[in-house]
């Protein structure tokens, strides 16, 4: 018994289309807010992507987060700390540019921060320091 040629294209397709559904956890946005407290801290960027490419242009930048209401960042050359507003997953800071960053996933040891710089989207990859 010969199987028809629809049957056998539609079983590809399918097969296709579920193999590259991809990792959905690993690029997922969390959706619930986020505390305060779990992004407190000293934080030092590993890995960053500029328009969705790796960059090195913000290695060794560093990121700190103070329960009294300041963020300091050296990645725009301006170290000073700056008092932010954090609402849910977004930290607005009241810089010079009023930065925003966006907390896409953050764990015991890692904050992942979206940001647009300049013209730039960028993606943040840090982890905690003490």
């Amino acid at each position: 018994m010969r199987i028809p040629f629809y049957f056998f294209a539609a079983l590809v397709i399918i097969a296709l289309f579920t193999s590259c559904k991809g990792d959905a956890s690993s690029s997922k946005i969390i959706s619930e807010p986020v505390e305060l407290s779990s992004i407190e801290g000293n934080w030092e960027i590993k890995e960053a992507y500029k328009n969705g490419k790796k960059s090195k242009l913000l290695d060794n930048g560093r990121i700190t987060i103070t329960s009294d209401g300041t963020f300091a960042t050296n990645i725009l050359g301006d170290p000073k700390a700056y008092p932010f507003e954090f609402s849910g997953k977004t930290i607005k800071v009241a810089d010079r540019n009023t930065t925003k960053y966006l907390v896409s996933k953050v764990t015991t040891d890692t904050l992942n921060l979206s940001t647009k710089l300049k013209t730039f989207d960028f993606n943040l990859i840090a982890i905690r320091v003490q």
